[in-house]
């Protein structure tokens, strides 16, 4: 594969340049146009200048920008033509886009011909590469290889001139040739043997080698860069190990897949190799592999800053502030960022800038999704710590996050809008009424309303029995205009706090609500209570129990009176009875002459034992009625001079009786002996 494309061969085209009345073309197998046929006899020509060439030769290498194509020749000197300084010259022209698929020089150098017993018909066919050879390992002088690649790269802009008694030559050269991405390669001049410059002022050799470094003065070329007189440059270090080991590590498909986006020829080598040491973890210098991507044109070089990119997010938390924007930004702008790398980022963006982490939310591009998954992923005490940053963004996080609303600490951060929180989420739960009163929170009674009656009832069942009257009032408060809602809950049996139920029968009347198969609701609701009411409003609820109790509703008045009436008794008698209260149980009371008013505790005892009479309830609801032996004496004193009252303790006495139990010590048998 070459570029996603695969490889399964391509022609090219070969020319034969020799002595023929003057260096010319002797035979071809395709035409140039007159510009790049100038060249190619030019350059085709001896570059010895009165040096002895090489017996098997020497290479040129140079572009045909005309015509898009790549030119490798290889020149002999040929010593049987009578004129001296004749030379053979075989060329190889390649088209640009064959030029990518070329692996290893072998490919190529096994066509070259010398002319002699081959015909010159020959040169005149095109001929046909069968498919890219792979890479060879090279035989190489580390130093010798790391010198020319530090002179190439490390002075991009110079002429790089080298002895071939430095340990140079033509396999070095075509290996660094071919370890470059295409577009580089293609537009590399080099000369594996010289006696002067080859360049022209248009179009300048990047590479050439001469006989020996003592003759490179007379090359005359302004400011040659020399290899082994430059400065060490450890960060092409990867180059090296690639050509003794091609590709080995994936540095050459890296350079393939990045060099097609940068324009910067040699100059982009050496930043690449940053890139690529920094991206396979050679380095971990994120600022170096920065500034060569500054030195690339970051908006140029994708691939490239996609590598680095990626390599970042790997480790996004240890990302410096510059690493850290650009890879945002590549997130934001790349729909085909890996996704949970995008989520590790959108985490990180959250440790470091929740407010541009919660902005990012509402966006549609691709950072948006990053930070939405992040946000789902992760921890609560994480995101609470950011919110306590910026607590300006906690409608927008509570929003997609609704957990944190029930989270400990949540509500207690300091400047979080309340209202705009609650609003900007749909759950209105007794569990969130229940986690705002846990808070202790200041909460508008416009926000409380949202929430209906019954879910206010639940959520203060929940916590009612744990906190103070100042944490429920302003929710009990909604409560007073929403009797209905109090009085399902109570049918329900939902309703089991204390101050709601007191609440409750501020707004009906004892008789209001009906009983059903399951027994009276007010039964269930006090037996079950919970939450802490002030003395008087106790005695003002066991006052309504007890005149519910007396009236014609409940269907188990008995176990109702036995909640109520040792608190109501004991409320009159010491004068700590609410004139509301008074007045509930007054309007249950049977009639008594003017002067019988006074007494409310013998008023109320006589009402309890007639209704046991009238009603003819279980005797031993009435044994059990009260704990105090002194009241209970009390209410059967009272309850025998009821109409019917003496044959109703005469059951009650057998009871007595027969179930030792219910009286321990007699003490009730003998109330009863002394007032039978």
């Amino acid at each position: 594969m070459v570029d996603g494309r695969p490889v399964t061969g391509f022609e090219i085209q070969q020319t034969l340049h020799g002595y023929g009345e003057g260096h010319r073309l002797l035979a071809g197998s395709a035409s140039l146009p007159p510009r790049d046929m100038r060249a190619m006899l030019i350059l085709s020509d001896s570059s010895g200048g009165g040096t002895k060439l090489p017996t098997d030769g020497y290479l040129t290498g140079y572009p045909l920008a005309e015509s898009a194509k790549y030119v490798l020749a290889r020149t002999w000197p040929a010593p049987e033509m009578k004129r001296p300084g004749c030379v053979w010259t075989h060329s190889l022209v390649i088209d640009f886009a064959d030029v990518a698929s070329l692996s290893s020089a072998s490919t190529i150098l096994r066509m070259f011909v010398r002319p002699g017993a081959a015909a010159r018909e020959t040169y005149e066919r095109p001929l046909t590469v069968a498919g890219p050879t792979p890479p060879e390992p090279g035989r190489l002088d580390p130093k010798v290889a790391g010198e020319l690649l530090g002179a190439l790269y490390g002075s991009p802009s110079s002429k790089i001139v080298g002895g071939l008694d430095a340990g140079l030559g033509e396999d070095l050269v075509l290996r660094a040739w071919m370890q470059q991405w295409p577009r580089l390669r293609r537009s590399f001049r080099f000369c594996t043997f010289t006696a002067s410059d080859r360049s022209t002022q248009s179009d300048s050799f990047d590479l050439q080698l001469v006989p020996n470094a003592s003759s490179i003065p007379r090359l005359r070329v302004a400011n040659p860069v020399i290899p082994g007189e430059t400065t060490h440059a450890p960060e092409l270090a990867p180059l090296v190990e690639d050509l003794l080991h091609p590709d080995v590590d994936g540095l050459r498909h890296f350079l393939r897949e990045s060099g097609v986006e940068v324009s910067e020829g040699r100059g982009a080598m050496r930043p690449l190799c940053m890139v690529f040491s920094f991206v396979h973890g050679i380095t971990t210098d994120a600022g170096a592999a920065l500034s060569a991507l500054d030195g690339l044109d970051r908006s140029r070089a994708a691939t490239a800053r996609r590598h680095v990119v990626g390599r970042l997010a790997q480790d996004i938390e240890a990302a410096g502030e510059a690493g850290f924007r650009m890879v945002v930004e590549e997130v934001r702008s790349d729909r085909e960022f890996d996704a949970a790398l995008a989520a590790r980022v959108g985490a990180e963006l959250w440790r470091r800038e929740p407010a541009s982490f919660a902005a990012a939310l509402v966006e549609s591009d691709s950072l948006s999704r990053a930070t939405n998954e992040a946000l789902t992923r992760m921890d609560a005490s994480e995101l609470l710590e950011g919110i306590a940053r910026e607590p300006d963004i906690a409608p927008d996080i509570a929003k997609r996050r609704e957990d944190l609303l029930f989270a400990e600490g949540f509500w207690a951060i300091p400047g979080i809008d309340v209202e705009r929180t609650i609003r900007s989420c749909g759950d209105r739960s007794e569990k969130l009424a229940a986690s705002l009163i846990s808070s202790s929170v200041s909460v508008l009674p416009s926000t409380i309303q949202e929430f209906e009656g019954r879910t206010i009832i639940r959520a203060l069942e929940e916590v009612g029995n744990l906190f103070g009257s100042d944490r429920t009032e302003p929710w009990l408060q909604m409560l007073r205009n929403r009797t209905q809602d109090l009085v399902d809950a109570l049918r329900c049996r939902e309703l089991k706090f204390a101050p709601a139920i007191s609440r409750l029968t501020h707004s009906v009347d004892p008789n209001d609500v009906t009983c059903d198969d399951r027994g009276d609701p007010w039964y269930d609701a006090l037996s079950g209570m919970k939450g802490e009411l002030t003395a008087e409003e106790d005695a003002r609820l066991s006052a309504f129990v007890l005149a519910r109790a007396l009236g014609r509703q409940s269907s188990n008045p008995a176990a109702l009176m036995r909640l109520s009436l040792w608190k109501v008794h004991g409320a009159l008698a010491a004068g700590g009875m609410p004139s509301d209260g008074w007045r509930m149980l007054r309007n249950e009371l049977p009639f008594v002459l003017p002067w019988q008013e006074w007494d409310r505790c013998w008023r109320v005892r006589s009402a309890v034992g007639a209704k046991f009479v009238d009603r003819n309830l279980n005797v031993s609801d009435f044994v059990n009625l009260v704990e105090d032996p002194e009241l209970w004496w009390q209410v059967a004193s009272d309850t025998s001079h009821v109409w019917g009252g003496w044959k109703y303790l005469k059951q009650v006495q057998r009871r007595l009786e027969t179930d030792g139990s219910s009286d321990p010590g007699g003490r009730k048998s003998s109330a009863l002996r002394s007032i039978l």
